[in-house]
């Protein structure tokens, strides 16, 4: 909820920059010159509409910076095994969740050479900034699966959530896994990232990932529920879904997803160690 208080006043002050930008401009002002604008000109009047017009999310921040302070962090109660992390393979996990739904069928083995070729054409007509991006992003993947994939003893201990199979199955089943999954990461991403970007600009897509990046990275536990507001915010500011080829794919996918999870749920309990019954749940 913080990260969604961070969000709003962030996209407040996007929106109030480009009030004040000429209707005759362009739409999307370069990164650093739109950094520049933000923190210099425009700073002091952004600030103020902030004060003036949304002080209650910007309350509710300072509330929550105080209870940092007070706490001396983020976790309420045992603290020991609710250590924050730095875990960025959460955000490897998060490209994953917003893409698969949407564009997992042009990673399936016939479409994958029409996939790349798309991804490398819209390389070569990006911005170089977005360029440059891009392939740090690619690359910088491959680090992040190999340096901060890792499990937490309270994934390994409960055999009732998918993640405790996703892990034992699949992250957690080989120390190449990461590497392996690497490219599958970033293939996913330029399918989902780049379109967003153009169609919000560096500073809201900037913002998404550190929004994005606050909630994820200090989380040591994989949870299918941590990936919710995360992905919702990036679907919302993709553009807009036209067209059977584009709306069919996520609706069925979700459709398959919920039914096949609800009948195991339903239809699939089993006995537990203690003798209770268990069922598989998210």
């Amino acid at each position: 909820s913080q990260s969604m208080s961070a969000w709003c006043a962030g996209m407040i002050t996007c929106k109030s920059r480009r009030s004040r930008v000429s209707a005759s401009g362009p739409q999307h002002t370069p990164l650093f010159a739109a950094l520049s604008q933000l923190f210099s000109g425009v700073a002091r009047p952004v600030a103020k509409h902030l004060v003036a017009q949304h002080w209650p999310t910007l309350l509710l921040l300072a509330a929550f910076a105080a209870f940092l302070v007070v706490n001396g962090g983020v976790v309420v109660g045992d603290r020991t095994n609710h250590a924050p992390a730095f875990h960025l393979a959460q955000l490897l996990y998060l490209t994953v969740v917003v893409a698969a739904p949407h564009a997992l069928w042009r990673a399936m083995p016939a479409a994958i050479p029409q996939t790349v070729r798309d991804a490398f054409a819209a390389l070569r007509t990006a911005t170089p900034i977005f360029a440059i991006f891009a392939i740090f992003a690619s690359v910088g993947a491959t680090a992040l699966a190999a340096a901060t994939t890792r499990s937490h003893p309270f994934l390994l201990a409960d055999n009732r959530h998918v993640t405790f199979y996703v892990w034992r199955l699949v992250l957690g089943r080989h120390r190449m896994v990461p590497f392996v999954l690497a490219p599958v990461y970033a293939l996913l991403g330029s399918l989902v990232y780049p379109s967003v970007w153009r169609a919000q600009g560096p500073l809201i897509s900037l913002g998404l990932g550190v929004c994005s990046a606050l909630v994820l990275v200090p989380s040591p536990l994989i949870e299918l529920r941590y990936y919710t507001l995360p992905a919702m915010l990036l679907w919302l500011h993709a553009p807009p879904l036209r067209g059977a080829r584009e709306w069919r794919p996520p609706l069925v996918a979700f459709a398959l997803v919920n039914v096949a999870m609800l009948s195991i749920f339903l239809f699939r309990p089993y006995t537990w160690g203690d003798g209770s019954t268990a069922r598989f749940m998210w």
